[in-house]
């Protein structure tokens, strides 16, 4: 596999900020070949020092919890998200009778959801959430709920889902992610 390069990155970002802003017609930008599907766990995997320099930083686990279970955890736990949906998208494709258009969903999926884990990254280490900044928890949750929003739309416009199904979806999706949480918070709070 060849990582992806510059020029390709910075475009397909910005199909993903675009896809982000709610243009759908970005989504007929991402390819569906192997290549594309690769490239776009590619980039989510280049990230994954920012995104747990973030973590890290927001770590309310105690100053003196050991970094390298906390590393081990966090990185577990973001490979687990990372693979999770696409496999049970993956079975939920061919029961929506839309297989084909799987790995385009999971290519598009990736590189959208990077444009709020930029955004959440900016928050997480420029913003003392300790201090009891109201404003940036808000805009914190707010970005995580349009990333809900923008990840239903994008399941609507490529399986042509209906609206119950589309939400059902979009909460399991939430559900699966909050338990996978409670699970790694489970396990650092036991190692303590």
């Amino acid at each position: 596999m060849i990582p992806v390069g510059p020029a390709e990155m910075v475009g397909r970002l910005r199909d993903g900020f675009h896809v982000f802003c709610t243009r759908m017609d970005a989504l007929d930008r991402f390819g569906d070949t192997r290549e594309d599907f690769l490239k776009s766990f590619w980039c989510l995997l280049l990230i994954y020092p920012l995104v747990f320099a973030a973590l890290y930083r927001l770590n309310t686990y105690g100053s003196d919890y050991p970094g390298f279970e906390y590393f081990i955890a966090e990185t577990t736990d973001y490979l687990i998200k990372l693979v999770y949906w696409p496999l049970i998208m993956a079975y939920l494709s061919v029961l929506l009778g839309r297989p084909e258009r799987w790995i385009r969903y999971v290519v598009a999926a990736n590189w959208v959801v990077l444009t709020p884990m930029a955004i959440q990254i900016v928050l997480l280490l420029t913003i003392d959430f300790e201090s009891g900044s109201g404003g940036a928890r808000i805009l914190f949750l707010m970005i995580q709920g349009w990333s809900l929003f923008i990840g239903g739309m994008v399941l609507r416009h490529l399986f042509k889902t209906s609206l119950p199904v589309t939400l059902l979806l979009v909460l399991g999706d939430l559900a699966i992610g909050r338990v996978l949480g409670w699970i790694k918070t489970y396990i650092l709070l036991q190692s303590l």
